[in-house]
């Protein structure tokens, strides 16, 4: 049994750091600044009929042009509009593409895992103008594939569409990865008896495979839904366009910018308000499904469906083209970082290390590049030790305050970054305004506490999932020789699932580095000297307003610093190995 003294403290001080680091700042900025009258003003803000149109259609010479924006409902609409189209796109083609997956049994490692495992890597900003060069009119690829095809139109995506079309690209791969993990685990004797008992493809897929899934599936459009909400990079890159703009996330984003050193206003609260009752009223409902859907890191248990015929290979080929148009915009920000003159031509130069040497001798991106591999190995150790304490007492504790660690450790994933980002300024800077722990003057804290935070539920699913697996009387035998809780917890429990916090580290660190709203609004804009405290996300979407030709020097700050992160972070796993001394595969 464990020691009821030593968990009663673990738990508690458990909940204290959430309560601190997630709920008093915003509970204290919705008390501080909401004005009830100015959310009802927006979210009465409803334009019917709405402005613009959903497409345009111009004839130039030799061609039409189908120019696709979408149309403008308000900023309350258009949120929840968009981020129900492309949640219910991104789980429908996921969903055909594990399927596709799990009728693949030689190239599922490289289809099913390994593509989407490299589409899924962020790439803030860059991964968006690629989504632009694609579709561009006179530049894009797209464009330029059908006029070389004798095609006699040309499709251009802006405004709103192209906001949808960068986010169906850009979770798709993270959606699949959940839903095929998930999908893996499932015991292979299910499907197996489906087919003993005569049932086709389709049966085992509609009565079985998808029914098991349902939780998975739940979960994972509850996530989709509320990542695209709370996107700020699809609104600003395609910011050009009003409708853009007329985003929730956008509004608050712009209004505490133009605002940045003074008092959060009552509006700008406002829309951080309305964005967290949206969020929390999925999470109510939908919190069973996602406390049950532990989806661990990518498993590689084989179950198999057999899809045969004509109808399983254009499920397979279609899959694979769905799979490869998301790698599509990364693979394009590698293609930057080494050439020159790409995104407003169509013959590039080839610049080979030229970009990643100005990265490496420039006082200004050096230090950008400093500050977030600090930040990040900061953040990412102190989410490993949050996220496992937090874990095993959610899966080894038992009574209410283990299920609050449980929901907080969950909630990351439902709040919006953007209202995190502002909570955070408006708290800290009330309360220690002037002094030299003010996020105006030392806004590195409150970044690696954010990170910290809102990363937390990358590394806590999985190791709940690790966990799960794992028996009790590896811990019992130890406490019955007298050990404690913590000296059980990280001689016994953390060594076995050492391998899953491995992967863990190296994905949350990945998913830090590359952390957009929060680094924005906490940075507001980086000065143009080599001792900024700004990472690289708010100095890359710097760079693409100025100028966006300097997208090959920000793709090449942005490779060189993953992949410093990376090694670092594999670097740092082995050591932690060693120390452990686990046996090597």
């Amino acid at each position: 049994m464990l020691r009821v003294g030593e968990r009663e403290f673990i738990s508690l001080v458990l909940l204290l750091v959430m309560i601190f680091m997630l709920v008093l700042p915003i509970v204290y900025l919705l008390i501080s600044s909401i004005d009830l009258q100015q959310m009802l003003e927006i979210l009465t803000s409803v334009k019917i009929p709405p402005d613009g149109e959903l497409y345009t259609v111009y004839n130039y010479p030799g061609y039409v042009l189908i120019y696709i924006t979408g149309a403008d409902y308000g900023p309350v609409v258009n949120s929840l509009l968009l981020s129900t189209l492309v949640s219910l796109v991104v789980i429908l083609l996921s969903m055909i593409t594990v399927i596709a997956s799990l009728s693949m049994s030689r190239a599922r490692w490289f289809f099913g895992y390994l593509l989407p495992l490299l589409a899924s890597i962020p790439m803030p900003f860059l991964s968006a103008y690629a989504v632009i060069h694609l579709f561009h009119r006179d530049l894009g690829i797209v464009n330029i594939v059908l006029g070389s095809l004798g095609m006699g139109f040309r499709i251009a995506v802006d405004g709103l569409a192209g906001i949808a079309l960068y986010q169906i690209i850009h979770f798709l791969p993270l959606a699949h990865l959940f839903l095929l993990s998930y999908a893996e685990s499932i015991d292979r004797g299910l499907i197996e008896a489906s087919w003993n008992l005569g049932a086709g493809a389709r049966a085992t897929i509609t009565r079985i495979l998808i029914p098991i899934m349902r939780p998975a599936i739940i979960a994972v459009w509850s996530l989709i839904f509320i990542l695209s909400i709370e996107d700020l990079v699809g609104p600003l890159t395609f910011s050009r366009h009003n409708a853009a703009r007329n985003l929730l996330s956008y509004q608050a984003y712009i209004g505490f910018i133009s605002e940045y050193g003074y008092q959060v206003s009552p509006r700008i609260a406002s829309f951080v308000f309305i964005m967290l009752i949206i969020t929390i009223a999925m999470l109510i409902p939908l919190y069973r499904y996602l406390s049950i859907s532990r989806l661990g890191v990518v498993s590689f248990k084989r179950i198999y469906i057999e899809v045969t015929g004509i109808k399983g290979s254009l499920l397979r080929v279609f899959a694979s083209i769905l799979l490869i148009i998301s790698l599509a915009p990364n693979i394009m920000v590698l293609l930057y970082s080494v050439t020159k003159g790409w995104f407003l031509s169509t013959s590039p130069s080839l610049a080979w290390l030229d970009n990643y040497i100005d990265v490496l001798i420039s006082p200004y991106y050096q230090r950008a590049v400093i500050n977030t591999v600090v930040y990040t190995l900061v953040a990412s150790m102190l989410i490993m030790i949050l996220g496992y304490f937090s874990a095993y007492a959610s899966m080894r504790f038992g009574g209410g305050i283990a299920t609050a660690i449980e929901a907080l450790s969950i909630a990351p994933l439902v709040i919006p970054g953007v209202a995190i980002g502002i909570a955070y300024y408006q708290l800290f800077h009330s309360v220690a305004r002037g002094m030299p722990i003010d996020p105006v003057y030392a806004p590195w804290i409150y970044l690696v506490m954010s990170y910290t935070i809102r990363r937390l539920p990358y590394m806590v699913r999985p190791l709940e999932a690790s966990l799960q697996s794992i028996p009790r009387s590896y811990e019992e035998a130890s406490f019955n020789l007298g050990s404690g809780v913590v000296r059980t917890m990280w001689g016994i429990g953390f060594p076995m699932i050492f391998r899953s916090v491995s992967v863990g580290l190296v994905i949350t660190s990945i998913h830090v580095m590359t952390e957009v709203s929060t680094s924005l609004i906490l940075i507001g804009s980086p000065a143009v000297s080599g001792t900024h405290p700004s990472p690289i996300t708010p100095v890359i979407a710097n760079l693409l307003v100025y100028d966006p030709l300097l997208i090959h020097r920000a793709s090449s700050m942005l490779i060189l610093t993953l992949s410093i992160v990376i090694i670092l972070s594999l670097i740092i796993s082995s050591i932690a190995s060693r120390i452990l001394k686990l046996p090597r595969d």
